[in-house]
């Protein structure tokens, strides 16, 4: 008999255990619940403090802050877009790896890593890829170091793009005119340095005697220029050879 009274104990206390976690089931889904709706509200003051890379409008739009992008994620991506004077520009051949920093490639360098690294050692080059070295005009040689003149810088050394220092005695723009020297009055030199090749009916050093072609009497006169006789007093004709004077002989 006392056996069957256990029976609606035991049920009852089964019963009763049940409703204690029932209820402790709703309560926990209930937080549960309460968090995931918590987390699942972005513009909620705790979640923008935490974050910090947005602020939510007035309608719930995540606005993502300066130095962040991508509000689908809740801005949680660094951003390299900046103004460069011309133009908004991103990391080119590189990573955003923090607001406003772009970790380049291997290459290239610069804010926005577009700027090509050029071959070490260049001097007079550009480059389009990493590690080229694109001479500019008046440049050659793998570094671009060596000077080039358009023509042949024959008597001197080419010091700049088209740019010849000529050695001593040359000049022009590729050194090849001779220099005549200075006191050559009715010559030129021709091909060396600082000779004095008389012009026609002139001789003597530096040029400087004018030669008679027709001969000129040296006792009654003396050649100022080519072909003119400049004869002395008492004396004319074409080589000063006839006598003017007052005992000529009639």
């Amino acid at each position: 008999k006392n056996q069957f009274l256990l029976v609606p104990l035991v049920i009852i206390t089964l019963y009763v255990d049940m409703l204690i976690f029932i209820r402790y089931i709703l309560f926990v889904t209930n937080f549960l619940i309460g968090l995931n709706v918590k987390a699942l509200d972005p513009c909620s003051i705790d979640e923008m403090e935490t974050l910090g890379h947005y602020r939510c409008d007035k309608i719930g739009n995540i606005i993502c802050v300066n130095g962040y992008k991508n509000p689908d994620n809740l801005c949680n991506e660094p951003s390299c877009i900046a103004y460069n004077g011309k133009e908004f520009r991103d990391c080119v051949h590189g990573n955003c790896t923090s607001p406003g920093v772009c970790h380049c490639e291997i290459g290239w360098r610069g804010p926005f890593c577009d700027v090509c690294v050029r071959f070490p050692g260049c001097q007079h080059g550009t480059c389009d890829k990493p590690y080229q070295c694109n001479c500019q005009p008046g440049y050659a040689g793998v570094l671009c170091n060596e000077v080039e003149c358009p023509e042949s810088c024959e008597n001197g050394v080419c010091v700049r793009p088209n740019v010849c220092f000529c050695e001593p005695g040359w000049k022009g723009k590729n050194c090849n005119e001779c220099i005549t020297p200075k006191h050559c009055e009715h010559g030129r030199c021709i091909t060396n340095p600082f000779e004095c090749v008389c012009d026609e009916g002139w001789g003597d050093l530096g040029c400087s005697r004018a030669i008679c072609k027709k001969g000129c009497n040296n006792e009654h006169g003396f050649c100022i220029t080519p072909d003119k006789c400049l004869c002395f007093k008492d004396w004319e004709g074409e080589n000063c050879e006839e006598y003017v004077g007052s005992n000529a002989f009639f």
